[in-house]
């Protein structure tokens, strides 16, 4: 994992823009942890009996858990990134319309 990740996200960040460093590296926090749920809550509930007294349930539980805050995540960051493009559109038609106004008035 270690010959994978490392240089994996190394890679990411320093392609990353400087003001979405901290966001990207959230998001890789992120997927690690809910990779780290996932391997630990399918690799306990395969290994366990169903007399045990720990069910199966709550590994499913956790993971049900870590998929909808995965989901909430990807919303938030949609709609981040929706206001930052409407925002750079609204900026740029503002520039052009000033550019479009020297232009008039020389």
């Amino acid at each position: 994992m270690a010959f994978i990740a490392s240089p994996t996200n190394s890679f990411i960040m320093q392609h990353a823009p400087r003001e979405q460093v901290g966001s990207i590296g959230g998001m890789i926090a992120l997927t690690r942890n809910a990779g780290m749920v996932l391997g630990a809550a399918l690799g306990l509930s395969g290994m366990m009996d169903q007399e045990k007294i720990i069910p199966a349930e709550s590994f499913q539980q956790s993971f049900q858990i870590n998929v909808w805050i995965c989901i909430g995540a990807v919303i938030l960051l949609s709609c981040n990134s929706y206001s930052k493009m409407v925002q750079n559109k609204k900026r740029n038609s503002a520039d052009q319309q000033n550019n479009a106004k020297e232009r008039n008035f020389l």
